[in-house]
């Protein structure tokens, strides 16, 4: 199976996710929990409240939870590594958490139209990619056999 078509599949993170909100409660919760509505002279505001930003939370760190993959990357056989195919630090995983969960959708979506490869665009301006555990596991038996060497 091609990474591409695994980690569309990985995707069941976000179903994990809403059915944590809805078993939480979560979705059934006030609209002040949502976001807060409020007049500025006239002109309506509406700005996030606490809801937003625990959804927000859970996306950006859902990578976190076996440190180098979600619950979706870990039932496709997929992990997270750094450039010298590594676990990424903490900051990196921030970095890309972020970083994924915004201009990656949209840098996505223009490679499907455009073409080009996501993958390069992932690793030249984030640092780390996605790989299966098969590579990721013949990797480390190669950079185990190198350092052996010294």
């Amino acid at each position: 199976m091609r990474i591409l078509f695994k980690r569309k599949a990985a995707f069941i993170d976000y179903f994990l996710i809403g059915t944590v909100l809805t078993v939480c409660g979560l979705s059934n919760a006030p609209e002040w929990f949502w976001h807060f509505e409020f007049n500025i002279g006239v002109v309506p505001v509406s700005l996030p409240s606490i809801g937003f930003f625990i959804v927000l939370f859970l996306i950006i760190f859902k990578d976190f939870v076996f440190r180098n993959a979600s619950v979706g990357k870990k039932i496709m056989k997929l992990r997270i590594v750094d450039e010298n195919w590594n676990i990424p630090s903490f900051k990196l995983m921030l970095k890309r958490g972020f970083m994924m969960q915004t201009v990656g959708y949209a840098t996505y979506i223009k490679y499907c139209f455009l073409g080009g490869d996501i993958v390069d665009w992932e690793m030249k301006y984030l640092r780390t990619q996605v790989v299966s555990l098969k590579q990721f596991n013949q990797q480390k038996k190669v950079n185990n056999t190198d350092s052996k060497q010294y």
